[in-house]
């Protein structure tokens, strides 16, 4: 299920706990809706809302967290892409061909995670990752013949390496989720205190009003926590600024 679908569930099982709680009253025995038992509900509710709203601020954080660190991974990864062109324009004309392949290596990636900013060097018949090992191995066989096109060359295969590193590490950054299972028990958490709320409130338009733009508040915060938590799909992504800026740089 995608964020958007998430959310949606989300607020239609809190507002029918509102709604349920709501009947719920209306059959409900006078004397079970007392001063003294309205504020038994009260003080649980206010317990589980107090839970809820700690975990609902940990969770924000930590999804903030996450997009940061992917954020500052692609930047990484768009100025080695930058330092790694350069190293191979100062080996020498003989890497014309490794830095075409640089390019569309980037324009590739772009392709992929952001499609609405495709450059026209993304068309490659080659899958990015294969085309990174054909890149890489180019690279690997530069036969160089002086002592400053050693030290280039070994300077250009640690960037392609570490380019790889920063690559797979936000990849795995993306991975590490536990949010879907802990959001899951917020909204269990979120449907109880909503039924709670629908038992102890009047029934009038009014109540039901703010109930439900309470429940839609709630929805549209597990959104952004999921929105955030994977940085590479969804409506909220990282910028694609910074390989658009790389690529533009590289290969010239």
């Amino acid at each position: 299920m995608t964020a958007i679908a998430i959310a949606i569930a989300a607020f239609a099982c809190i507002a029918a706990a509102a709604w349920v709680g709501g009947r719920i009253r209306s059959v409900t025995p006078a004397e079970h809706l007392s001063a003294d038992s309205r504020e038994i509900v009260i003080a649980g509710l206010g317990l589980v809302s107090t839970l809820a709203a700690v975990v609902l601020g940990l969770l924000i954080d930590s999804a903030k967290g996450s997009f940061d660190a992917v954020n500052n991974d692609m930047k990484q990864l768009a100025s080695k892409i930058v330092v790694l062109d350069s190293v191979l324009a100062q080996y020498g004309p003989e890497t014309h061909d490794a830095r075409v392949m640089l390019t569309q290596i980037v324009a590739g990636k772009i392709a992929a995670i952001w499609p609405e900013d495709a450059p026209p060097t993304a068309s490659t018949g080659a899958p990015v990752r294969q085309l990174y090992v054909m890149f890489a191995d180019n690279v690997q066989h530069l036969a160089a013949t002086s002592e400053s096109q050693h030290s280039t060359k070994a300077r250009a295969q640690q960037l392609v390496i570490e380019i790889a590193k920063t690559y797979v590490l936000m990849q795995e950054e993306t991975r590490e989720s536990v949010m879907l299972p802990v959001v899951g028990v917020l909204v269990l958490w979120l449907v109880a205190i909503f039924a709670g709320f629908g038992l102890i409130a009047p029934a009038n338009h009014t109540v039901r009003r703010v109930l439900l733009l309470c429940a839609l508040s709630v929805a549209l915060s597990i959104l952004l926590i999921l929105e955030l938590d994977d940085p590479l799909a969804g409506v909220l992504k990282v910028s694609s600024a910074p390989l658009l800026g790389a690529l533009v740089q590289i290969g010239h």
